[in-house]
């Protein structure tokens, strides 16, 4: 009987999936907004962005501008999806898949550009203009193309 009145008296614990509150930046947003909070952190050194002669506190308030959101509704919401493990989880595979996409597409084109031969010097590299290409003008290479004299001496 003393069981039966402990388990009846015991707090109900908490859901482990509980339902999102209205206040709560919804999952897509927020998934997009904690993929930008990466960047911005991935980027950062100390208070300042690499590369950037702007504080990282300059770059959260135009990420709170870009989402339409206060910092206080993106502190409450990631508190709430920190609370409940199995959203948070869900979230953050989805921001390391945009991670992932944008660091594939960022090494794609760096691959996409060719530096000439070390030691070749005024080397000639063929930059094909494809926003002026049509069926008529496919063949005629001075329409199509615009080369670009590159000097390789590093002197």
């Amino acid at each position: 009987m003393g069981l039966a009145l402990l388990t009846a008296c015991a707090p109900e614990a908490p859901q482990k999936t509980a339902d999102i509150p209205d206040w709560v930046i919804p999952e897509d947003k927020m998934i997009n907004i904690l993929t930008d909070v990466h960047i911005i952190e991935g980027a950062r050194i100390g208070k300042k962005v690499l590369g950037d002669s702007l504080y990282a506190l300059d770059h959260y308030m135009k990420l709170w501008d870009k989402h339409h959101i206060r910092e206080s509704q993106y502190d409450s919401s990631f508190r709430f999806y920190s609370r409940n493990a199995e959203k948070m989880d869900v979230l953050y595979e989805q921001v390391l898949t945009n991670l992932s996409t944008m660091s594939s597409a960022v090494e794609g084109e760096i691959e996409a550009v060719t530096e000439p031969e070390i030691g070749a010097s005024n080397s000639q590299v063929e930059v094909i203009d494809t926003s002026k290409v049509t069926p008529e003008r496919e063949k005629d290479s001075s329409a199509t193309q615009k080369t670009t004299a590159i000097s390789a001496d590093k002197s």
